[in-house]
């Protein structure tokens, strides 16, 4: 009887220290996981800051456009 508890003991003692390491697989997981959506927010606000660029690029390309049409009015 005393070698059933002792074994049931040690038994015991395995599942908790194999819960604790799930415990700690879980917690680096959640730690990678966080900072992968950091990285995935900090990538999209650089393409955003692009994307406002572009377009602002591409508004001063079409008013220079624009100007260009005007001078050949004034031309022709």
């Amino acid at each position: 009887m005393m070698q059933v508890a002792i074994a049931a003991t040690y038994e015991l003692a395995g599942i908790r220290e194999g819960v604790e390491g799930v415990r700690g697989d879980l917690s680096g997981l959640r730690g990678d996981f966080s900072s992968g959506i950091a990285r995935v927010r900090a990538d999209l606000g650089v393409q955003a800051e692009l994307s406002r660029e572009g377009n602002r690029t591409l508004g001063e390309i079409s008013g220079s456009l624009g100007g260009m049409g005007e001078t050949l009015d004034d031309i022709l």
